[in-house]
């Protein structure tokens, strides 16, 4: 990291008060979590507070907590190909389908693809965007008719369809376009991150 970060940290731990090693709140600390709403709310212009935000061991961590909370056995979850190997296991580990839909050739997503690819047991689409392996990142567009596809067909079935972004690589992006807002784009949005990429 870079100098000045650790510079921080250690003046943090030069100030620790009484308590500051103990067990935390499962969601992470409490100001922790205000700080991240507030920041969050600026950037995707929503009203987010701290119970909307949960802090985890990574990205990785988010996502298997997410997906234990809200897949039964045999729901299916949407992996847009070419996607992050990891996601499958992460889906199998709590007893999911895997659902394969292709991208474009630019490596894009597709509604129609997706819509076709839904069924009564779809619960999750997850994308990933700057996408990895592809690099490809996705424009408000492309993420709005994706969570108009999924809002539809959650509609249609009676249950939310979760469009779930992850977005590691939000600030390493080499273009000028903004990048977009899964919380604008579905009813039923959640966003992971980490931290590690930036830093």
């Amino acid at each position: 990291p870079p100098r000045a970060l650790d510079l921080k940290i250690a003046e943090i731990a030069e100030r620790l008060q009484p308590g500051d090693h103990r067990y935390m709140n499962n969601a992470g600390l409490p100001e922790v979590r205000r700080h991240l709403a507030a920041e969050l709310s600026r950037t995707h212009g929503v009203s987010l507070h701290a119970e909307h935000v949960i802090m985890t061991c990574g990205a990785a961590g988010a996502l298997n907590i997410f997906l234990k909370s809200v897949i039964d056995v045999g729901d299916e979850v949407l992996l847009l190909k070419p996607y992050f190997p990891e996601y499958l296991f992460y889906v199998e580990n709590h007893g999911g389908s895997v659902v394969c839909v292709d991208s474009t050739a630019a490596f894009k997503p597709d509604p129609e693809r997706v819509r076709a690819a839904l069924t009564p047991r779809s619960r999750v689409m997850i994308l990933n965007t700057p996408n990895n392996p592809t690099g490809v990142a996705y424009d408000q567009a492309e993420i709005d008719a994706i969570g108009a596809v999924l809002d539809a067909h959650a509609r249609r079935i009676g249950r939310p369809v979760y469009l779930v972004m992850d977005e590691p690589y939000r600030v390493i992006r080499y273009t000028a376009k903004p990048h977009p807002s899964v919380f604008s784009a579905a009813k039923n949005a959640v966003l992971v991150t980490s931290f590690s990429k930036d830093l």
